[in-house]
């Protein structure tokens, strides 16, 4: 970039900047765009308290504003606080996140603002009730016409998100890329991480995602406790945190699985964890694509996916699926089936060759900033 050229600066309004999925994909796009020419920083709901990226992303040379909610905020609070904030730090871009019909309102008050480029992003294909779930349509049907651009992480997210009739010039299907260096699989990384949690000579079953109803938990454990008296040296590795832990907790309690059951928390180091599990169980309610799942494929670690996972992230042989409505023993039949499938090798062709490259993702977001700045 030219001294003279100018700088896009693009603002992403979420939540927080914890451990989710969002904060990861906004993250690794941050790390592989060129901060001469875009510019990412982050407005956040949350209180000025630091999140689990939020020291990273500031190294990384991104500002962070707060709206400090509190909890008993009225909605119209809330929108005021998103108002004057966007009117204080004036971007070239807004970028909203989330599946909420709110994020449509949203989009409004930032064109209200004086924003004249407003980006909403859908990551999923549901809202967390269904009465948003019924309102939705007629918000897209008002304020349809509010966001200047339209993002999806997969084409059944866009299908659910966007307005109907909607344009291939202000529209994108944004693949959630990763690094696919970074999860080819290595044996050396697999021993340490087996070694480092007393995970030698286990069969391990693996889940990686927010501890909520959504990623059905309760399902899981059901699953995990008949693959328990199957095959005694399995465990479950539980990686994330959430609302639900403390109801999952009990539930693992109750069916007298503690010494079997292992709540992880959270980890920046995703790769060593897919390394060190021998399957992946991941069977949420709904996903806009299931990042995790293809994470796990490039780590070519097989994964059983529901039928709430969308088919666009089945993109190799390592990829199995069941409905949800199938009884909880074919699942653990299945998943046990794969303790004698462990042939572990580096191969990312398959999730490169869907388009799951975090750099084809990042190039792609540079060149929607650069034709929305441009216009």
């Amino acid at each position: 970039m030219t001294k003279a050229s100018k700088q896009i600066r693009v603002l992403h309004v979420l939540g927080k900047l914890g451990s989710g999925g969002v904060e990861k994909l906004l993250v690794s796009l941050l790390e592989n765009i060129d901060r001469d020419i875009v510019c990412f920083d982050f407005l956040l709901a949350s209180k000025n308290i630091k999140g689990f990226y939020d020291d990273y992303v500031t190294e990384l040379g991104s500002k962070i504003y707060y709206m400090n909610f509190e909890e008993n905020d009225s909605k119209i609070t809330r929108k005021r606080r998103l108002y004057s904030a966007l009117k204080k730090y004036p971007y070239d871009i807004v970028h909203f996140h989330g599946t909420d019909p709110a994020i449509y309102l949203n989009a409004l008050i930032a064109r209200l603002a004086g924003v004249k480029n407003v980006i909403i992003h859908a990551h999923s294909i549901t809202s967390w009730s269904s009465f948003r779930i019924h309102i939705l349509p007629l918000i897209k049907s008002f304020f349809g016409w509010a966001p200047t651009y339209f993002l999806a992480c997969s084409p059944e997210a866009a299908e659910y998100m966007w307005p109907k009739n909607t344009k291939a010039s202000n529209s994108c299907v944004l693949l959630n890329g990763i690094d696919l260096n970074a999860y080819a699989f290595s044996q050396e990384k697999r021993k340490i991480f087996r070694k480092q949690n007393g995970l030698e000579n286990k069969f391990v079953i693996g889940h990686i995602g927010r501890l909520s109803k959504l990623k059905n938990h309760e399902f899981l454990i059901k699953v995990f406790s008949e693959i328990a008296k199957k095959i005694p040296n399995s465990v479950l590795l539980l990686i994330g945190e959430g609302e639900e832990k403390l109801y999952i907790q009990n539930m693992v309690s109750d069916l007298k699985l503690e010494e079997k059951v292992i709540f992880y928390g959270t980890t920046k180091d995703i790769p060593s964890a897919l390394m060190g599990m021998d399957v992946m169980c991941f069977p949420s309610l709904k996903e806009g694509v299931g990042i995790v799942a293809i994470e796990a494929q490039a780590a070519s670690l097989p994964v059983v996916a529901s039928d709430g996972v969308p088919d666009s992230a089945n993109v190799s042989k390592y990829f199995y699926k069941l409905n949800l409505s199938a009884p909880v023993n074919d699942w653990a039949d299945l998943i046990c089936s794969l303790s004698e499938k462990n042939e572990r090798i580096a191969d990312t062709k398959d999730v490169e060759e869907s388009g799951y490259d975090i750099k084809n993702s990042a190039k792609k977001i540079m060149e929607i900033y650069r034709s929305m700045s441009n216009s």
